[in-house]
């Protein structure tokens, strides 16, 4: 067995481990609290809001959503994160406020420095997430919550989730009633006399197949195109992990039928139609592979990656959805961009190895 070989079945296996292992955690009961040790708590023995129900199971012992309910809740920036009426940050609503991003975020400071509060009367769901703006967890943690709105009748006069980038209006035209809705920005400061928001079960990111399948019907025009469409996801225009001898390995890849595509300005539409025919997908690591979700067989996927540079998202995705997957690494060029080059023979005989 060649060692492209034994590092791609290693790559496999570490997979579906990822993935048993989120699972057992899916399964784990969450302890709903009163996050105790965040910016804006005060420190008291008050019991936590009320948590009321759980999601319509899809054959998991515990589903991957459920909602909680916070009277006289309010809602803070284009996250969505939610304090009760004593400004105590609910601890399954709030994301980590840990790392550089505190510096940065306005929940680090006071609630008095934060924008000045409105008042609504009525209940809010809050969709939002705190990494909107990325397509992959857009899809992957935001759509489920729409998901749930259809198909579980939840009472509510507004509903708080993005709306800015095109793929979150495409999303909201077909999900969401317009009427009700509020695109928060990051000086987004609301209370109201009930927010109720969506509590998980299983880390974030993590993908399930219902929900694939949802994105599928949402966004699939259903047919079967003919298979064989071999993509390299170029990301010419991206700041981050561009490969610096792309044009070397695109025009030895267009040789043996592949053809490269930018995805930046389609719709999700227009980019599940383009990898519904996918039979290899090739390119540097990015929410480009989000896509891998659309493609109608059992694909190859290809992933290159910078040396100091790693996610396991799409390895858990491919494993979760039966593909053939493999990972490249190379030395990075500039450890601020993680833009690197690739050994093009490297990369073409991994493709041969498995074909």
């Amino acid at each position: 067995m060649s060692k492209f070989a034994r590092s791609l079945r290693g790559t496999a296996r570490s997979a579906r481990d990822a993935i048993k292992s989120l699972t057992r955690r899916a399964l784990a009961t969450i302890t709903f609290a009163v996050c105790p040790d965040r910016a804006l708590l005060t420190a008291d023995n008050s019991p936590p809001p009320q948590f009321i129900t759980r999601c319509v199971e899809h054959g998991h012992a515990v589903d991957d959503l459920s909602y909680v309910s916070v009277n006289d809740g309010s809602v803070v920036t284009d996250y969505g994160v939610v304090y009760d009426a004593r400004h105590r940050l609910v601890a399954e609503l709030c994301i980590n406020l840990g790392g550089e991003s505190v510096k940065l975020h306005p929940l680090a400071t006071s609630l008095s420095r934060l924008p000045p509060r409105q008042t609504r009367r009525g209940t809010a769901v809050v969709a939002s997430s705190h990494a909107h703006q990325r397509y992959f967890h857009w899809l992957i943690d935001v759509v489920p919550k729409l998901q749930f709105l259809a198909e579980n009748p939840v009472e509510h006069d507004f509903l708080i989730v993005n709306d800015r980038l095109p793929y979150q209006i495409e999303t909201n035209d077909k999900l969401v009633d317009r009427k009700k809705l509020i695109a928060p920005d990051v000086d987004f400061h609301c209370s109201f006399d009930r927010a109720i928001g969506f509590r998980k079960t299983y880390a974030f990111g993590q993908p399930f197949l219902h929900r694939i399948g949802f994105l599928r019907e949402l966004f699939d025009d259903r047919s079967n195109p003919a298979r064989g469409r071999k993509l390299y996801i170029t990301r010419a225009d991206a700041k981050t992990r561009a490969v610096e001898n792309e044009h070397e390995l695109v025009e030895a890849l267009e040789k043996i039928g592949f053809e490269s595509v930018q995805l930046d300005g389609l719709t999700i539409k227009q980019q599940a139609d383009l990898f519904a025919p996918a039979d290899v997908v090739v390119g540097p690591h990015g929410a480009g592979f989000a896509n891998i979700i659309f493609a109608k067989g059992k694909i190859r996927v290809l992933e290159l990656f910078p040396q100091h540079y790693d996610s396991a998202g799409f390895s858990i995705l491919s494993a979760l959805m039966g593909y053939d997957y493999g990972r490249m690494r190379f030395d990075s060029a500039d450890s601020a961009t993680h833009n690197f080059r690739v050994d093009v023979q490297g990369v073409l005989a991994c493709l041969n190895e498995r074909a």
